[in-house]
């Protein structure tokens, strides 16, 4: 199940990420003033964390395919995918191959001490050929191609409407939570034993042969007999395609028994859609894809036998799970390395790079986005396209500003009752820091604001302990205007960080980023998107031509305004 392993991978690089790598990315910076006194705070550099965090995640995702499919290369090449060129930076490339190696041989090794190996667990198929396709069989696979190209979009609605409407009905049963969620996942496993026992009885007993695949399955045979039907159901979905890629087995599997196998399991394929399950969608759709080549590679060969090439039945399962899996994950590299890997014959890659041009073009046609596309926007996951909506070619810098009250406009030295203000705005994360003039020195975020509070609060906390027991000067009380004390204490600023009077004032000009990328209010939208887009930046300072600040673009921001141009 490559969804689970690749988030385990990525979830646990990012939890060792954040303890070892986050002392690295702060620093101690003195913040203290009138009022507060010489205080240090530890402020994270969030872009170098994010850094280290993406290029962990990256990496413990690459382990994570390259150890279920013993695979080290297409571990890479499917987390390249998965994350585009545009956030993969120069060194991730060497920090992946040497983790993916790395995993490879440790899972071996742990495999072997327990007296088993990895190809017991992997899609592996061992029938090498010296010409496993000839010219006559390309027109078929472009047929496989056209009809799984579009076949995969289809498939990929289906699902996303059936997530949705999950999502809707699990929102409906709320109050019933956890509860509703795990009597859904436990009825629909028992709806998909019973669909695939039922459909498993519909197929016919046929006799086992001498060097017969050992991943046959008896079911409700008598002893010597394999049901081929209950063979690919009652089964591992990699045991399943292990059966369909198999060059030496063109008989056990019949066409109409391949056919009841994919009506049932498809059906259960985008029923699964949504389920708190731990599932995959790599293998499942490499599955549904070869019951499909295999199906219309049999057809073919009934129809002309004397002119179809010499391609074997498993060659035909192939093409088709390399159409269905891109089409539905919208891949191309990543796909055709595991099937070669699955398959142990790079004879094939010139069929199997036809049949994945085929199928993206026409998947492309029929549904701009794949699934995992359509799950990043229905998440709202924060992720920018590498190239900006037609909407934005005629809008300027000025345009894209966010909203900007001020109260979230901070200055160089700010008090706490500024910046208390300044943090309940919870939409925003970044924070201008503007001077006298209107000029704009840079951008502060919410976490260093609240650890530089913390820190004051800590040590205003620790300067009352140890004045608890002095009385009060009577001079100090006489300075009072009337009503102060009360303000002060009616007014204290009490936050999740701590409690600080709110007069007292903190450098909030240490805190900033000191070089703040620019924008000129008058600059063509698409230029700027390149910025944040290819460059990586998250927020931008957008000025006038004398330099007043006008107002900030942010990642987020600009996410949100271009997938509401997509959705208009």
């Amino acid at each position: 199940r490559e969804g689970p392993t690749v988030t385990m991978g990525s979830n646990l690089a990012l939890l060792i990420t954040n303890g070892l790598a986050r002392p690295y990315a702060g620093q101690w910076v003195d913040v203290g003033t009138s009022g507060v006194g010489r205080t240090a705070a530890l402020v994270v550099d969030e872009e170098r964390l994010a850094a280290a965090q993406r290029v962990a995640c990256a990496v413990g995702g690459a382990c994570g395919m390259a150890m279920i499919f013993d695979a080290p290369i297409g571990g890479i090449l499917y987390m390249f995918e998965e994350v585009t060129a545009i956030c993969w930076p120069l060194e991730l490339t060497f920090r992946a191959f040497a983790g993916t190696t790395t995993c490879a041989l440790l899972s071996r090794a742990l495999l072997n001490l327990c007296g088993t190996d990895t190809k017991a667990f992997v899609v592996f198929e061992w029938s090498p050929q010296r010409h496993p396709w000839d010219w006559w069989d390309l027109p078929i696979f472009v047929l496989i191609a056209a009809v799984l190209g579009p076949f995969s979009s289809l498939h990929t609605r289906i699902c996303l409407a059936v997530g949705g409407f999950r999502q809707t009905a699990m929102k409906a049963l709320d109050t019933c939570q956890p509860y509703a969620r795990v009597l859904e996942a436990i009825l629909y496993a028992a709806a998909c034993a019973i669909v695939c026992s039922l459909v498993a009885l519909m197929g016919r007993c046929e006799p086992l042969r001498p060097g017969d695949s050992g991943e046959l399955v008896r079911y409700n045979c008598p002893r010597g007999y394999y049901n081929p039907v209950a063979s690919l159901l009652l089964t591992t979905s990699e045991g399943a395609v292990n059966l369909l890629f198999s060059r030496r087995n063109a008989d056990e599997i019949h066409p109409i028994n391949a056919l009841l196998a994919l009506c049932a399991y498809t059906s259960l394929n985008i029923g699964l859609t949504g389920v708190p399950a731990p599932s995959g969608n790599f293998t499942g759709t490499m599955l549904i894809g070869g019951l499909v080549g295999r199906i219309l590679g049999a057809a073919t060969q009934d129809l002309n036998p004397d002119e179809t090439g010499s391609a074997a039945s498993g060659v035909y399962a192939m093409v088709g799970s390399a159409a269905m899996l891109c089409g539905f994950k919208r891949m191309s590299l990543a796909v055709v390395w595991f099937v070669c890997i699955a398959s142990n014959d790079f004879n094939i890659v010139p069929p199997l790079m036809l049949s994945v041009v085929v199928s993206l073009v026409l998947a492309r046609i029929c549904k701009d986005r794949g699934y995992d596309e359509e799950q990043v926007l229905r998440r709202q996951v924060p992720f920018l396209e590498p190239e900006p909506p037609a909407g934005m070619d005629r809008m300027l810098a000025s345009q894209l500003c966010e909203d900007l009250p001020e109260d979230a406009k901070l200055q160089p030295e700010s008090t706490v009752r500024a910046i208390n203000l300044a943090l309940q705005r919870r939409s925003m994360t970044d924070f201008p820091v503007i001077r006298e003039g209107g000029v704009c020195i840079g951008f502060t975020t919410r976490e260093r604001l609240e650890a530089a509070l913390r820190a004051c609060a800590q040590r205003e906390s620790e300067g009352s302990r140890a004045e608890a027991s002095s009385p009060v000067a009577e001079d100090d009380l006489r300075d009072c205007e009337e009503g102060e004390i009360e303000c002060l204490i009616s007014d204290d600023s009490t936050n999740p960080v701590g409690t600080l009077p709110p007069h007292a004032a903190l450098l909030v000009g240490r805190l900033v980023d000191p070089v703040p990328y620019t924008i000129l209010e008058e600059m063509p939208a698409p230029r700027l998107y390149a910025l944040f887009a290819r460059a990586g930046i998250t927020t931008a300072c957008v000025v006038s031509d004398s330099g007043i600040f006008r107002g900030m673009i942010t990642r987020n921001g600009l996410i949100k305004a271009t997938r509401d141009m997509g959705e208009a």
